[in-house]
């Protein structure tokens, strides 16, 4: 796990007040963070187990977002690896690859 990654985890928190799930939230916070730039490619996130005790949230409702952006490409989850970033800031806003679910981002994120 990078620094990067433990910092902007351990400054976030999930609003159970917002309306908006907390996987969604979560699933923002890191899909904002790669677009930012300030999880770039190949930043590995610190475990399920770890997140889930830094956001304050279940170990589910971290796997559900993170498997959403897996779905979508940004995150590379490998059992027993860990998930890493799978793209930098520039390539994700260049627009759509070919293999990337765009839609499904774009949906899941709006």
């Amino acid at each position: 796990m990078t620094s990067e990654a433990h910092q902007l985890f351990e400054v976030a928190s999930v609003d159970r007040a917002s309306g908006e799930a907390p996987y969604r939230q979560i699933a923002r916070l890191v899909h904002d963070a790669v677009v930012e730039g300030r999880l770039p490619a190949g930043t590995r996130l610190p475990a399920e187990r770890e997140l889930a005790g830094l956001l304050g949230v279940s170990r589910a409702t971290v796997a559900r977002a993170l498997t959403e952006l897996g779905d979508t490409g940004l995150l590379e989850r490998r059992v027993g690896s860990g998930t890493v970033v799978a793209f930098d800031a520039e390539t994700w806003r260049a627009g759509p690859t070919p293999g990337i679910p765009w839609g499904a981002l774009l949906t899941a994120l709006a």
